[in-house]
């Protein structure tokens, strides 16, 4: 019988298979072309195509894909998600996962969300972790879905701080489940005519 920790490894490989993001990335440095001599530059590398993503900084610390992944299953576990979206941009300068929630229906309207994590590998952007209605599909999804996240810096702590959010994103359900509840509470009840008024004058 497979262990809960057999499982989660499981799913966290079948994820990244399935988003194409099994590989990891290097931090090197930099010389210059001709002379080879060093810089103050670091290049982040993919490990399985050697192909450069972005150039960074010493105090830059990636945050690979699995480790991300493995983050985003566990924070999961008890609601029993598969991951509807993922993949790269680019040649893999940037990374996303998405959980679809169960659908949200407020009056005629049905609301979508997300439990996403996004990641950059270019130095363009901070982690990304949380919840969003938007669908990742392009460049453009990406950066809209991430201002709906906590950023997490690429520091030597980013990942004890992404822990922290993924322990805490069963409380941050529970709250938006909750204010979901009072929208739709607010929607099934009728306004009158005076209702109406005073709400147009606030």
């Amino acid at each position: 019988m497979n262990t809960m920790n057999e499982i989660q490894s499981q799913k966290v490989f079948d994820i990244l298979e399935a988003t194409k993001t099994n590989w990891s990335v290097n931090k090197l440095p930099l010389v210059s072309a001709i002379e080879g001599l060093p810089t103050d530059s670091l290049g982040i590398f993919r490990n399985d195509n050697n192909k450069w993503l972005g150039t960074v900084k010493d105090r830059y610390e990636p945050m690979q894909n699995a480790t991300l992944v493995e983050l985003l299953v566990q924070a999961t576990e008890l609601l029993n998600l598969d991951i509807s979206k993922g993949g790269i941009l680019g040649n893999g300068s940037k990374v996303f996962y998405q959980m679809q929630l169960t659908d949200e229906h407020i009056g005629n309207s049905g609301v979508k969300r997300y439990i996403t994590a996004n990641n950059s590998h270019d130095g363009s952007c901070s982690i990304g972790f949380g919840t969003t209605n938007t669908v990742i599909v392009c460049q453009n999804t990406f950066y809209k879905s991430y201002r709906d996240l906590v950023k997490v810096k690429h520091t030597s702590n980013a990942l004890t701080r992404v822990k922290e959010l993924a322990d805490n994103l069963r409380a941050t359900l529970n709250f938006e489940q909750k204010v979901m509840d009072d929208f739709k509470r607010m929607a099934d009840v009728p306004l009158n005519d005076i209702a109406v008024e005073k709400a147009m004058r606030l």
